[in-house]
């Protein structure tokens, strides 16, 4: 299991414009594993990337998207 280097800043901003693009080429909705894959799909996202771990064990890749939703849906003023 391949671990990084930590740098500095939030890394999962560079999934907003990405995810926006799987939504929409999915129909304006996806389930996260739809979206998880269309965006790996789309980015050429190497295997190591998609399988590297976090500390917890949980995909870093994974979770990253998952905080980009966030963000996104928190700008949008959504509750979830």
């Amino acid at each position: 299991m391949a671990k990084s280097t930590k740098t500095e800043g939030a890394q999962f901003v560079r999934y907003f414009g990405p995810l926006l693009d799987a939504l929409r080429s999915l129909g304006g909705s996806g389930t996260p594993d739809e979206v998880v894959a269309r965006i790996a799909k789309d980015l050429d996202i190497s295997d190591e990337v998609q399988n590297e771990l976090l500390d917890s064990g949980g995909s870093r890749y994974k979770n990253q998207v998952a905080w980009a939703r966030k963000y996104l849906v928190w700008e949008h003023g959504c509750p979830n």
